[in-house]
């Protein structure tokens, strides 16, 4: 559970890491030196971690100390920039607590006030207060009434999306700060798209948690927008899976290409045939990616060069589970990833039908935010997951 850190706090931290005193730092955040320090105290208290060393000619932080302050540093830039983007009351920043955030981005996920309330183990009054209290310091509109609850608008959103990232890069930093005394615990937050979850994932966690035991693992499954969101506003630390040359907002790392293949149930016609004929193509039933995904857009390019029409009545689906069943009960064939069933085609469950399909390869990889800095747990993490890219890539695993 995270620790209760009170932004004044975090300036305070902040200013004395950039000034090297007690007494400047007092002039820059408009407090006295005995309260410069009790904050200090307080921060270090919370923490469990002593993050400066007094000395005679002023304060030095300590290895974990100036780590940690960098996080600080990076997390208010968050809230300076969203003070910014919503044009909200002068000194938003200065003023805002994490309580009011918590409420924000609690209000966020339930969008029902008794549901963020419960979430956050506060009386619904208190919550709604907050909230209040969170729109009057920001002076623009965040809340629209919906029924009973409270509807979030494009500013909650947008400063939510700010406070998420600001949340992410401390509990990075104090998860950094555990790690300093070797233990080997901490919080992953991964998004795995289809491809990696059959895996790639479970081969780079196996060996992830062999390094950190105690690790906290929280998998995040959902469709590559929602998971693009998730990342953008630090819910998850980084996404798995194939990737998009239309995600400018994020960084992406290429580590392996994947084809698709015509994938069919054992007892099909068409099992373990060489190729398809265009007419063959035509009259196949399909199960296909979604609409407008890579994958859907490959293989009806890969129809159009083949002077085939693309099916009308297809079943939309990305669930390999939902996927499976279906070829089994059904004489449909699917689209799919050959290495994403590579134990059902070894197993004789799934056939592949002709070569991988010309043209569909798309780039897999690791997005993460911008400027992202992973604590150990995470960079441990990253490191397994290129090493088994790597492998998948050279058709080791």
């Amino acid at each position: 559970m995270e620790p209760p850190l009170k932004p004044r706090w975090l300036r305070v931290a902040l200013a004395i890491f950039e000034h090297g005193s007690a007494l400047r730092a007092a002039e820059t955040v408009h407090l006295s030196a005995p309260a410069v320090l009790g904050a200090l105290g307080s921060l270090e208290g919370a923490l469990g971690e002593k993050l400066f060393e007094r000395h005679a000619t002023g304060m030095r932080p300590t290895e974990a100390g100036a780590g940690f302050c960098r996080r600080i540093k990076t997390a208010l830039a968050e809230l300076r920039e969203a003070e910014t983007a919503l044009h909200a009351k002068r000194r938003f920043a200065g003023m805002v607590d994490l309580v009011h955030l918590r409420a924000l981005l609690a209000l966020q996920e339930a969008e029902s006030v008794g549901a963020a309330a419960r979430a956050l183990g506060l009386a619904q009054p208190t919550l709604h207060r907050a909230a209040r209290e969170l729109e009057a310091l920001a002076g623009v509109t965040l809340w629209e009434r919906a029924g009973r609850g409270l509807r979030p608008t494009w500013a909650a959103r947008r400063l939510g999306e700010h406070a998420g990232r600001m949340q992410a890069e401390l509990r990075l930093g104090v998860d950094e700060l555990q790690e300093a005394h070797g233990l080997k615990a901490g919080r992953l937050y991964v998004g795995a798209l289809p491809l990696a979850r059959s895996h790639w994932l479970p081969a780079a966690l196996a060996r992830t948690l062999d390094d950190y035991p105690r690790a906290e693992i929280d998998i995040m499954d959902g469709p590559y927008d929602q998971q693009r969101a998730a990342l953008r506003a630090g819910r998850i630390d980084l996404i798995l899976g194939p990737l998009r040359a239309d995600s400018p907002e994020i960084a992406q790392e290429w580590l392996f290409f994947d084809p698709l293949t015509i994938v069919t149930g054992p007892g099909h016609a068409l099992a373990g045939a060489t190729g398809l004929s265009r007419a063959a193509l035509e009259a196949l039933d399909w199960i296909l990616p979604p609409q407008g995904t890579p994958s859907r857009l490959a293989f009806e390019a890969y129809l159009h060069g083949q002077g085939a029409r693309v099916p009308e009545h297809a079943i939309a689906c990305n669930s390999l589970i939902t996927i499976r069943a279906l070829l089994r009960a059904t004489p449909r064939s699917a689209v799919l990833s050959k290495r994403q069933i590579g134990a059902e085609l070894a197993r004789g469950e799934l056939v592949a039908v002709g070569a991988p399909i010309a043209g569909s390869a798309q780039p897999v990889g690791i997005a993460t935010r911008p400027a992202f800095r992973p604590s150990g747990l995470v960079g441990a993490f990253l490191q397994h997951a290129r090493d088994v890219a790597g492998e998948i890539g050279r058709g080791q695993a």
